[in-house]
């Protein structure tokens, strides 16, 4: 329905994605996304916004929401918007991409939450270390490390020691506390789990009574993955579960008012990690450098590797709040031309590298 003319041939659009689709599923938003970007490429400064509405919708597949080729004028954009983080959540399966782009530009996402069906962590006590394992007793409500297990990939197994304080959980500290490799998992009896480690050395670093927590990284999805592109926008978004997103070629990344959080508590314990992997990427080590970038009103608990990442970007961080990151709470790679402020960090360093 047309809402607005913003310029002799450029309009407003609202679309209902349910009611002129028939549906909220990826088959319905990805139609719904290739007839505006038919639109946009006629009228390229149109401003598309597809509305999700409020509940829980489950997708089975492997396909991701499909943002290629969006690519409108420079005062057109297509916004995917639900009716609140805490209102419109959109559940995925495991290993897949919930998003992804190519040559993508001008794009929004807000007020959705972003999370899979299933937890991508887990927790145990240790009941028994030996030079080359570790006996854990899975927290009760916790998946076994067998869940968690990924046989297509070699790493991103690491065990890392966690500290209870009544019902809240966070990061041990103590200088000691470095990762551990895990490479296998056998159950024993009883909820208990014999996990084989690569302990560095010095043996492990793990006595019993210890609280753990179990990660093994996912690698073949993101919650998110950009190539190339231009001014991509999550404002008023969550992520759960799976939260690691990544931008290679985008200028003007924007990331406003989100947060990764951590699953409610199990049992009335609050989980040591949100996820196995980090948060927002903003390149990688070898890409070129990218500019424009602001990171502003983000919040971030629990990740399982780096919260923020920025690699040869340039931009801004203010107004965050990360705390108990598996590794850093953020990572500037070669990256000077990003100014912080209005940090709030615990248990989670800051690195330039």
């Amino acid at each position: 329905m047309l809402l607005a003319t913003s310029a002799a041939h450029a309009a407003a659009l609202d679309i209902d994605v349910a009611q002129k689709y028939g549906a909220v599923s990826l088959a319905a938003i990805n139609a719904a996304i290739a007839d505006a970007k038919t639109r946009l490429r006629a009228s390229p400064d149109d401003r598309i916004t597809l509305h999700l509405p409020a509940g829980v919708f489950t997708f089975t597949g492997p396909a991701s929401i499909d943002v290629s080729g969006v690519n409108p004028g420079p005062s057109g954009r297509l916004i995917l918007q639900g009716a609140g983080p805490d209102r419109t959540t959109l559940v995925f399966d495991t290993h897949q991409d919930e998003i992804f782009g190519r040559a993508t530009s001008h794009v929004t996402f807000t007020g959705l939450h972003f999370t899979m069906g299933h937890m991508s962590v887990s927790q145990g006590i240790v009941e028994d270390v030996q030079p080359d394992a570790v006996v854990l007793r899975i927290d009760a409500g916790f998946p076994t490390p067998a869940d968690l297990y990924n046989p297509t990939s070699d790493r991103g197994r690491y065990l890392r020691r966690c500290l209870r304080d009544g019902a809240s959980s966070h990061m041990d500290q103590a200088p000691d506390n470095v990762q551990v490799p895990w490479t296998r998992a056998d159950p024993v009896s009883n909820g208990s789990w014999r996990l084989e480690i690569r302990p560095r050395r010095g043996g492990p670093n793990f006595r019993a009574g210890d609280l753990l927590a179990i990660k093994s990284k996912a690698e073949d999805g993101n919650a998110y993955r950009f190539l190339g592109g231009d001014d991509i926008v999550f404002d008023g978004v969550t992520w759960s579960r799976l939260t690691r997103g990544v931008f290679r070629g985008v200028n003007n990344v924007q990331i406003l008012n989100a947060s990764i959080l951590r699953d409610p508590p199990v049992h009335g314990q609050v989980p040591c990690l949100s996820s196995a992997a980090g948060g927002p990427q903003i390149g990688q080590p070898r890409d070129p450098p990218t500019s424009g970038d602001i990171v502003q009103n983000f919040t971030s608990a629990g990740t399982g590797d780096d919260s923020l990442a920025f690699f040869n970007a340039s931009g801004s961080v203010s107004n965050v709040t990360i705390s108990d990151s598996f590794a850093r709470g953020i990572l500037l790679y070669h990256s000077p031309g990003v100014t912080l402020s209005d940090m709030h960090v615990e248990r989670a360093p800051v690195l330039r590298q």
